[in-house]
């Protein structure tokens, strides 16, 4: 298998939870948020899934346009807009390509890639940065806004941003405690730094402790993603 086809394989097995069955109950929100949705890889199952109501929000303008012709039968909202947790503040972002793939640009970050890892993480080096452009920041909560659309509607929060996902959530404020559900890449590798800046997954689980979310599980392949339940939530209900 050569370095592009793992790096691929391993992007492609990263677990979503939606449809997943947790405590015996199973994951079907009223509403899903998906912050760096790339080019809507799971609209389908979300449909599938019977959740009608799905906004992404993508950075990078190449995948955005594919983003929208892929989720079209759908009938999902698509923004193209750069979350963080300041608003209206000029970013520098770096714009990755996978290989020779046009449209892969899942690698994108606001961070740069630490280019040392290769020594450790050989399939890094099909990871190219093409350019370096400037976009500028919102919030969630102010994106939502912008766009007409009515936060209650959504309790499922799923987050790809490659190494930003703290700052979205911490932009978020109060409005975080009304994600039932939040779903987070983070980078599995205790030891190793993939971004220059990049949060740890021990700094989104303090955080996300101080809102009343526990840890349900963690993957910790290639890709690891984190789901967290909000406690507080489910047992105001129960």
């Amino acid at each position: 298998m050569t370095l592009l086809q793992n790096l691929r394989k391993q992007h492609e097995q990263s677990k979503d939870f939606v449809g997943t069955v947790v405590n015996g109950t199973p994951i079907v929100p009223k509403g899903i948020i998906h912050v760096g949705g790339n080019i809507g890889e799971e609209a389908e199952r979300y449909a599938q899934t019977g959740v009608d109501t799905v906004v992404w929000i993508e950075a990078v303008p190449e995948s955005f346009q594919q983003l929208v012709k892929n989720v079209s039968p759908y009938h999902q909202v698509c923004i193209n807009a750069l979350i963080l947790d300041v608003d209206d503040q000029p970013t520098k972002f770096y714009k990755n390509r996978v290989g020779s793939r046009i449209n892969d640009h899942s690698y994108s970050s606001v961070y740069p890639i630490n280019r040392s890892v290769e020594a450790i993480l050989p399939y890094y080096r099909v990871v190219q940065t093409l350019e370096e452009i400037e976009l500028t920041s919102l919030t969630l909560p102010t994106c939502l806004e912008q766009h007409g659309l009515q936060k209650d509607d959504y309790d499922f929060l799923s987050l790809n941003t490659q190494g930003s996902e703290l700052r979205i959530v911490q932009g978020m404020g109060e409005y975080l405690r009304q994600m039932k559900w939040v779903q987070s890449e983070v980078n599995p590798f205790n030891s190793i730094s993939i971004y220059d800046g990049e949060n740890t997954a021990l700094d989104l689980h303090s955080y996300m402790e101080k809102f009343g979310f526990k840890q349900y599980e963690i993957q910790h392949s290639f890709g690891g993603v984190v789901l967290y339940l909000n406690q507080d939530l489910m047992d105001s209900e129960s």
